[in-house]
């Protein structure tokens, strides 16, 4: 718990004093980032996941699909075995698997073939 309180409290200073994107999502920041073409993450080995993530939000698309499939979750491929979370991560954690780029905006944006995308238990 001391970890995350630490974790948030850095992430907040670094959010308050960037001014850019590239302020958040960089190498001295990122353990590894990853380009899903839709949204970018920055990734934390330690953590097992995502520092930031970045996206583009049109307001005018937001809450105008209704997803009635949903997909199951996945381990990101591109990360290093060690670094992956699982869904047994999640057990009994407190914390739930949810999204960090809201699906409905994507699904809207992109269509529903970009969701394999967004099922990621890392981000």
């Amino acid at each position: 718990m001391k970890k995350i309180i630490i974790f948030l409290t850095l992430a907040i200073i670094t959010m308050l004093h960037a001014t850019d994107l590239n302020d958040y999502i960089n190498k001295a920041n990122c353990d590894q980032i990853i380009d899903k073409q839709v949204f970018t993450i920055c990734y934390d080995y330690q953590m097992k996941g995502a520092k930031y993530v970045a996206y583009t939000l049109d307001g005018s698309l937001v809450n105008k699909t209704n997803i009635k499939k949903r997909t199951s979750f996945y381990t990101e491929k591109n990360l290093p075995n060690k670094y992956r979370s699982h869904n047994k991560d999640y057990t009994h954690s407190g914390y739930d698997r949810g999204h960090l780029v809201p699906v409905p905006f994507i699904f809207s944006k992109y269509g529903q073939e970009k969701s394999p995308n967004l099922y990621v238990l890392n981000f």
